[in-house]
């Protein structure tokens, strides 16, 4: 799914009961939401809501380049995409 938050459009994976506790994955640089691809079943089937999702720049989302990008940034959009 598509979530738009904090001005840019993120490309999000989730897996489990949307009332569960929250466990979310947050891939290295470089690399995008389907690091996590394998642990987001087994997560759900453990009883948790596994989310992964693509950041700010990674495939396969196409957001334009911030000037002010930075770890605040990415913790920022998680906090957004967790709310929403």
């Amino acid at each position: 799914m598509k979530v738009d938050v904090n001005g840019a459009r993120f490309h999000v994976e989730q897996r489990g009961d949307a009332g569960a506790d929250v466990v979310a994955f947050v891939h290295l640089g470089g690399a995008d939401w389907r690091y996590w691809r394998d642990q987001l079943d087994a997560f759900a089937d453990a009883g948790w809501r596994a989310i992964a999702y693509s950041r700010r720049y990674a495939w396969p989302n196409d957001n334009a380049m911030r000037g002010d990008y930075s770890a605040r940034v990415d913790a920022d959009d998680l906090e957004a995409l967790l709310a929403a």
